[in-house]
């Protein structure tokens, strides 16, 4: 049934959307589907995808969806694609630009809608169909969406849209809060050199920039509690890095040189509206922290480390790669998961979602154009922690760099240090308040 689902809505966007094929989109839309981003005065069900197919086709020429991943989760299917155009007919007041247009574009589609499920819609025959479009965009395709897509057609790369999410987890491993019946997520994206940057916004108050491990997402901070301890005072913006999670994940090696990729994470602050803030990085994501710290200093409140390993040692400009990012370039996660044992359901998790030759991408660049961080210009306080199986005495460089004392937390390895909120949660937030943040 899922690879039945899967191929169906592949079909949706790679032929029946481009073709404006009303007569093979009734084939896979129930009349009574519902596309959550739909206004009230909007059509829904099947009458609503062929309206916003054919307006498409009046807006846009030479339409293409180009697909970059496919998640099933039961009777639900998310297509994550993106959507490329050329703006030739007038979209609302906006006479043709003739410019390529192109965006991110998940959508969600399912065969059936438990009715325990608030964020589903009902449909009582599920004949198989696609019967729910909750559109997860930060782009929407609806005509009632210029005001969002005008700033791509004109150049424009200051803007933070607002997305619904809501199958959008982290690993396996990191699900340590109940989330079945939770609210769609809310998250935005900005625009940094080109590429989407997606993150999410909660909470008031002084900011706390998260930033995850090279193959997790911010899904991964907020399935594991972190996002809703922290909002619960703080503003919390936890990204995506490019290449994780639902930013752009490009195959180009030289997309994740250094400091670009740091500053990639500012301008997330930046579409935040945020001038300083709290920066807090677990393993890949404590070598980002340390980048924006000592190249950004002055939007650096307090800066938190876990799980980075030495990040004073210089990566000189030519640095072979690592096996494991050759292999996942190739296309093959297995050097991974041998080398930081992963269940089989983190294994699966990365199958369904990860991209392995942007993460490949990933692991090249950083070696390949070196990555150098002077732990000396940092002004912020830090706090570094790490867990006494994960190479404690490597970590304890990085303090000494720093000027501060290591907090070992006994017996965690490098994934505990993650995932073991109840031990690692008060040491921050003691440490934070100490700070007044």
């Amino acid at each position: 049934m899922e690879s039945e689902l899967k191929a169906r809505a592949r079909r949706i966007w790679e032929e029946i959307f481009p073709a404006g094929d009303a007569e093979a989109l009734a084939a896979v839309i129930a009349p009574e589907s519902i596309d959550h981003q739909a206004r009230p005065d909007e059509p829904q069900g099947l009458e609503g995808a062929i309206r916003t197919m054919h307006w498409l086709r009046r807006v846009f020429s030479d339409q293409r969806w180009e697909i970059r991943n496919v998640i099933s989760e039961g009777d639900a299917v998310v297509v994550y694609a993106t959507h490329r155009a050329r703006h030739t007919g007038e979209l609302m007041s906006i006479p043709p630009t003739g410019r390529e247009v192109a965006y991110g574009r998940p959508r969600r589609h399912d065969a059936d809608a438990p009715a325990r499920r608030v964020v589903r819609a009902r449909c009582p025959r599920g004949r198989g169909q696609s019967i729910e479009a909750l559109l997860t965009a930060d782009l929407p395709l609806t005509p009632s969406s210029i005001a969002v897509l005008e700033p791509l057609l004109f150049g424009r790369a200051d803007h933070a849209h607002r997305t619904w999410v809501t199958l959008m987890r982290g690993y396996p491993r990191n699900r340590l809060t109940d989330r079945s019946g939770a609210d769609p997520v809310v998250t935005k994206t900005t625009l940094s050199r080109g590429y989407a940057i997606s993150f999410e916004d909660a909470g008031a108050g002084t900011a706390v920039v998260l930033i995850p491990g090279a193959t997790m997402s911010a899904a991964d901070w907020r399935d594991a509690g972190y996002v809703e301890r922290l909002a619960r005072s703080r503003r919390v913006l936890a990204v995506d890095p490019l290449g994780n999670g639902l930013s752009d994940k490009p195959h180009d090696p030289e997309a994740y040189a250094w400091p670009a990729v740091a500053a990639d994470v500012v301008a997330v602050i930046d579409a935040a509206g945020v001038e300083r803030a709290a920066v807090w990085g677990y393993s890949r994501g404590a070598t980002l922290a340390g980048a924006i710290a000592a190249d950004f200093p002055d939007r650096v409140a307090a800066l938190i480390l876990s799980g980075g390993g030495d990040l004073s040692h210089v990566i000189p400009q030519g640095t072979p790669p690592s096996a494991w990012s050759e292999a996942m370039y190739r296309g093959d996660f297995g050097p991974l998961w041998e080398t930081f044992s992963f269940s089989e359901a983190d294994r699966l998790y990365d199958t369904e979602f990860n991209d392995p030759r942007a993460l490949g991408a990933m692991g090249i660049g950083g070696r390949r154009f070196g990555i150098a961080i002077d732990l000396g210009r940092v002004t912020a306080p830090a706090f570094v922690y790490v867990g006494g199986n994960d190479e404690p005495d490597e970590e304890k460089k990085t303090a000494d760099a720093l000027g501060v004392d290591l907090h070992v937390v006994s017996d965690l390895d490098h994934l505990q240090g993650f995932s073991r909120i109840d031990l690692i949660m008060p040491l921050v937030l003691g440490f934070l308040e100490s700070l007044g943040l």
